[in-house]
């Protein structure tokens, strides 16, 4: 036994445990632990074991559980162990097994992985928001943590159900869960037919959709900016949609844009502060993506999905793409347009814990309680002294 407690492998003797000197009379002791059961050496004489096995293959695969499942356990002992769990990508259960297998040749590895989407579901893996919004949460209750918002018309990954909630993709590869009520689902064919028909965007901040081209006729339901409907026909100034559960209303031709417009949008920066600033003083709502509460990387994120820019849900993401901007000798070198990210110092590097899109002139706007500009200058009457000790990143996207 080393110093570290593992035990030693030779190549030559695979199986046999060799024990140097005098620690040999405690092999007796040790082999009942599941140490010795769940560990083998490889030919640089490492020490494996079944966990940092499965370790390797999920940081591989799972570096930010926020976008990705690899959720796999194992037990066991003597020569057969049993491997439960589940991932979302059919590589990792793959590579876990080829892993497993040339580490442990002399093992037998019972494979109960599910690879999700779950059969369960049989084949109805699609679904598309019916609501203007609906909220994604960290668990299947709704007393758990608001964690994103899809908007209505967007595009859903289903992986499991679970007591009437799904385990849910956004289309940027976020992980949730959401209600079954708040969308519809369906199969490939079906996702197909949903695709492939032309879609209007709402531009407006918040607008309702009614049952006849007349703006004193009954709603069928709200709509937000950014929500994705079915363009039926147009007349006399009104768009005929229909929803992604099957219902027809219209809606202003001045309240939308084609979705190939947005497509071919080209933003500059004076093009995200407009956009920003029609949300000045809406709600911080923590989890919120909408215009109907914002947290200050879903504000950003927003900004940006409103010009045909996709940026990463939280704002730790979004500070590791785009271009870097040198802020060590200070703001002289931001252009409008670029991110500001505020956070800490820790042990383990810098922790981003804000965001917010900078306007030029030291100024930027964010979401902080509510949607509001701030100052990066001391001596402006709208300085935020704690953000400006607290900028740590900028990155340009533009």
């Amino acid at each position: 036994m080393n110093r570290t407690g593992k035990f030693w492998r030779t190549p030559a003797a695979a199986g046999r445990f060799c024990v140097p000197g005098k620690a040999a009379g405690m092999c007796a002791l040790l082999l009942c632990g599941w140490m010795l059961c769940a560990c083998e050496l490889n030919q640089e004489y490492r020490p494996i074991h079944i966990p940092s096995v499965i370790s390797e293959v999920r940081q591989k695969y799972q570096p930010d559980k926020r976008l990705s499942v690899f959720q796999v356990r194992w037990g066991g002992h003597g020569e057969e162990y049993d491997l439960k769990g589940e991932v979302d990508n059919p590589q990792a259960k793959e590579e876990l097994l080829v892993e497993l297998k040339k580490a442990f040749p002399q093992r037998r590895f019972k494979d109960e992985i599910v690879v999700l989407p779950h059969p369960d579901l049989k084949g109805a893996v699609w679904g598309v928001v019916r609501n203007s919004v609906a909220g994604q949460y960290q668990e299947n209750r709704y007393t758990s943590t608001l964690v994103n918002q899809g908007l209505m018309g967007m595009e859903l990954r289903l992986l499991k159900k679970w007591e009437g909630w799904y385990q849910v993709k956004m289309p940027d590869g976020y992980l949730g869960w959401m209600p079954g009520g708040y969308f519809v689902s369906g199969d490939e064919e079906w996702i197909r037919n949903w695709k492939s028909r032309p879609k209007v965007l709402v531009d407006r901040l918040f607008d309702l959709i009614r049952t006849r081209p007349a703006a004193d006729a009954p709603s069928l339901g709200d709509v937000v900016r950014g929500c994705r409907l079915v363009r039926i026909g147009e007349k006399n100034g009104w768009v005929e949609v229909e929803t992604p559960d099957g219902q027809r209303g219209f809606l202003e031709s001045k309240a939308i844009l084609d979705e190939t417009a947005l497509a071919a949008k080209k933003p500059t920066a004076q093009d995200l502060e407009e956009t920003a600033r029609t949300m000045l003083g809406f709600p911080y709502l923590w989890g919120g993506t909408s215009t109907k509460g914002v947290d200050c990387s879903g504000f950003t994120f927003s900004v940006f999905r409103f010009n045909n820019l996709v940026l990463p849900r939280d704002a730790d993401m979004q500070s590791q793409v785009g271009q870097k901007v040198d802020i060590q000798s200070g703001i002289d070198l931001l252009k409008k347009g670029d991110l500001l990210f505020f956070g800490s110092d820790s042990a383990d590097g810098i922790k981003i814990t804000h965001v917010g899109l900078y306007l030029g002139e030291g100024r930027y706007i964010h979401s902080s309680g509510f949607v509001k500009i701030n100052s990066l200058k001391e001596g402006d009457p709208d300085f935020n002294a704690e953000r400006r000790s607290t900028l740590r990143k900028a990155r340009r996207y533009l």
